[in-house]
């Protein structure tokens, strides 16, 4: 198993890491347990040392979100 700095968006959900000293598995996109089964909450970009397993790969890029509603929207017509 290779130690690596990432950060906690970029893990994918099941991998387990460290921080601040302390054990913890990914639960879901922003949640986390630790070795007592505690949930906690982590911030988007924090840096954290991830234990991968052989092969493991980083999540793959975030597809471009679809077009808003408003987006959609013509102009309004001209007053007569």
């Amino acid at each position: 198993m290779g130690v690596m700095t990432t950060t906690f968006f970029e893990l994918p959900i099941g991998a387990r890491f460290e921080f601040r000293g302390r054990r913890y598995e990914k639960l879901a996109l922003s949640m986390a347990r630790d070795e007592d089964r505690c949930g906690n909450i982590f911030q988007y970009e924090c840096q954290v040392l991830w234990d991968r397993r052989p092969g493991e790969q980083l999540l793959p890029p975030r597809k471009p979100d679809p077009k808003q509603w408003y987006e959609y929207l013509t102009p309004a017509p001209a007053p007569r």
